[in-house]
């Protein structure tokens, strides 16, 4: 029963996606064949953060030095990602297996990832917390359609329920100014510098 509340909620979220307009991540007809085969969400150890608090700051120096922008928890419109860029309920928290799976505007409300498409293979990407920082590395990207909702699972576009890697996944709008497709774009963990040690280096 709680496996069957939990495919339920993620069904609702997924089509609640549907009715955003400025940014759109999942239709409400995506495929069936997808939505019945979900893998299980992860019992987390700790209480889940509240809708809306911020988990993290993002750094990408690729975009630029000043580029710090929050990550928030949840991807509704109005609570989120009107705000900050949005982390998917019930995916990986930073450093931990799995995936830890973003959404943000390209175009919009501070337009996060914007600058996407501009990333390099070995481009650091550093994510921060009250623990320290967790240094991921940009691997490749892709497009896809609209209704992959498999770019979250634990291991991207796999329909398996445990990864034991620590991957990090983005999704945003493509092309700008349209949700015709999605851009994802991918990085794997590399090393984690805990709070008041030296700052990592990410070159």
């Amino acid at each position: 029963m709680a496996q069957q509340a939990t495919l339920r909620s993620v069904k609702r979220l997924f089509a609640a996606l549907a009715v955003v307009s400025a940014v759109v991540f999942w239709p409400a007809d995506a495929p069936a064949s997808h939505a019945g085969t979900l893998p299980p969400v992860a019992t987390a150890v700790s209480a889940a953060p509240a809708t809306g608090a911020v988990i993290a700051t993002l750094r990408i120096p690729r975009f630029g030095a000043e580029y710090a922008e929050p990550i928030g928890e949840g991807i509704g419109e109005a609570a989120v990602l009107n705000h900050m860029i949005g982390h998917f309920p019930g995916t990986a928290m930073p450093g931990e297996p799995g995936n830890f799976a973003l959404a943000g505007h390209r175009v919009t409300h501070g337009k996060p990832f914007n600058l996407i498409g501009s990333l390099v293979v070995g481009d650091p990407i550093v994510v921060e917390t009250a623990d320290g920082q967790y240094l991921y590395r940009f691997r490749a990207s892709e497009y896809v359609q609209p209704s992959a909702i498999d770019v979250t699972y634990p291991v991207p576009r796999q329909d398996v329920s445990v990864n034991p890697e620590k991957v990090i996944t983005f999704v945003a709008c493509n092309p700008l100014f349209s949700t015709a497709e999605r851009i994802i774009a991918y990085g794997v963990f590399e090393s984690f510098t805990p709070a008041g040690s030296a700052e990592p280096r990410v070159g």
